[in-house]
C-alpha cells in the first residue's frame, strides 16, 4: 500500500514538473546551424515561417530566455529587461544572437517566430524581429512585429498585433514584472 501511494504522489509531481516546464513564457533561440533545415524565407513570413513555427524541435535551441531570466517587460515600448546572468551567457556567444532565429510561447502554445536583427540593419523583413542593439548597454532586447523605424505605435493595428498579444501582456502582469 505504501509503495501505491509512493507512485501515485511521485507520478503527481513529476506532472506538475512537466507542466511548470511548459508554463510562462519563453523565447527559443536557433543558429543557422539548426535552422538552416528550414530554408527560411529572408524577407517575406511564409509557408516556411509557420512550418519552422510549428515543427521546430524547441529542445534544439541554442539559447532560453524565460520568466525568470526577464526582470521587467516595458509593455508600451515592447522591451524585455534581462537579468545579468542571462547577459552572461548571451555574451559569451562569439557574435551574440545576431541573425539568430526565434520562437516565442506562452503557456508551451507558438505563438510567433522571427530573426534577431541590428535597428540599423538594411533587411526590409515583414516577420516579427527582435533587436538585440541594446543588449549589453542596457541588458535588454526589444520585440517589433516587423522591422520598421517607425513607432510601434504608429504600426497599423493588424500587424502590431501578431507580437503585441494580450495575453503576454496578462501573464506579465500576473507575475508583476510588466511595467
Amino acid at each position: 500500500m505504501k509503495k501505491i501511494v509512493f507512485i501515485i504522489l511521485l507520478s503527481m509531481s513529476m506532472g506538475h514538473f512537466l507542466l511548470a516546464k511548459e508554463n510562462g513564457f519563453k523565447i527559443y533561440f536557433f543558429n543557422r546551424a539548426y535552422t538552416g533545415d528550414f530554408e527560411l524565407a529572408m524577407y517575406d513570413y511564409d509557408t516556411t515561417w509557420n512550418a519552422f513555427l510549428q515543427d521546430a524541435d524547441l529542445s534544439r535551441a541554442t539559447l532560453l530566455i524565460d520568466d525568470q531570466d526577464i526582470r521587467e517587460y516595458r509593455w508600451k515600448d515592447q522591451i524585455l529587461r534581462i537579468s545579468d546572468t542571462k547577459i552572461g551567457k548571451i555574451y559569451e556567444k562569439k557574435a551574440g544572437l545576431y541573425q539568430y532565429i526565434f520562437i516565442v510561447t506562452l503557456n508551451g502554445k507558438r505563438m510567433y517566430a522571427g530573426r534577431v536583427i541590428s535597428k540599423k540593419s538594411a533587411m526590409a523583413v515583414k516577420f516579427p524581429v527582435i533587436y538585440y542593439d541594446d543588449i549589453y548597454e542596457n541588458n535588454s532586447l526589444q520585440i517589433y512585429p516587423v522591422h520598421t523605424t517607425i513607432q510601434l505605435e504608429d504600426i497599423p493595428g493588424e500587424t502590431r498585433d501578431i507580437t503585441v498579444i494580450p495575453a503576454v501582456k496578462e501573464h506579465f502582469q500576473s507575475v508583476k514584472k510588466i511595467k
